[in-house]
């Protein structure tokens, strides 16, 4: 799911989100002043912030999971209960794709 218009753009103080063509976002990392107002305004929780407030974005789609050049990214399925998920996983330092 790629949200168009994405909320995270109209959020972001300082320009740093712009909307894709077609759905979903480009982030330019040297405008973001990790203020985490993106997170907060993604209604898929696709946005985590991490230890220093970098703004990380993932659908859980698996695209980038064939092009890793170090063959260590790989897609899983797990519940709620098994493993923290989402913003829990990020906090964690444990987000799986």
């Amino acid at each position: 799911m790629a949200c168009d218009p994405a909320p995270c753009v109209m959020a972001c103080p300082t320009g740093a989100y712009s909307q894709r063509k077609g759905g979903g976002v480009v982030v330019k990392k040297k405008l973001c002043i990790r203020c985490g107002a993106c997170a907060k305004a993604c209604p898929v929780d696709a946005i985590y912030l991490d230890a220093t407030g970098e703004p990380f974005v993932c659908i859980h789609c698996g695209r980038c999971v064939p092009y890793c050049p170090h063959d260590c990214l790989e897609q899983v399925e797990f519940s709620r209960g098994a493993a923290p998920v989402g913003k829990e996983a990020a906090a964690a330092g444990e987000v799986e794709l």
